[in-house]
C-alpha cells in the first residue's frame, strides 16, 4: 500500500517542480537580472539569493519527486 502513495507523492512534487521551472523559464524569475547578463544592482546577493530560490522551487521538488518515484517502485515490485 506504500508503493502507489509514495509513486503518486512522488508525481505531484514532480509536477510542481516542472510548473515552477515553467514559470522560472517564462520570465518570473528574471526580477532580478538575466542569467548571462550582469545584474543592474551588481549585488552578489541579489545573484546568491536567485540561486538558492531557483534550487528551493525548482531543483528541490524535481530530485524530492524522483526518489518518492524510486522508494514507491521499489516497494510495488
Amino acid at each position: 500500500m506504500l508503493g502507489p502513495i509514495l509513486v503518486f507523492a512522488g508525481a505531484v512534487l514532480m509536477t510542481v517542480g516542472l510548473v515552477f521551472l515553467g514559470g522560472w523559464v517564462s520570465g518570473r524569475g528574471e526580477r532580478a537580472g538575466k542569467p548571462d547578463a550582469a545584474l543592474p544592482d551588481g549585488s552578489k546577493t541579489d545573484r546568491q539569493l536567485m540561486d538558492l530560490y531557483f534550487i528551493a522551487l525548482v531543483v528541490a521538488p524535481l530530485l524530492g519527486g524522483a526518489v518518492l518515484i524510486a522508494f514507491g517502485l521499489e516497494k510495488l515490485l
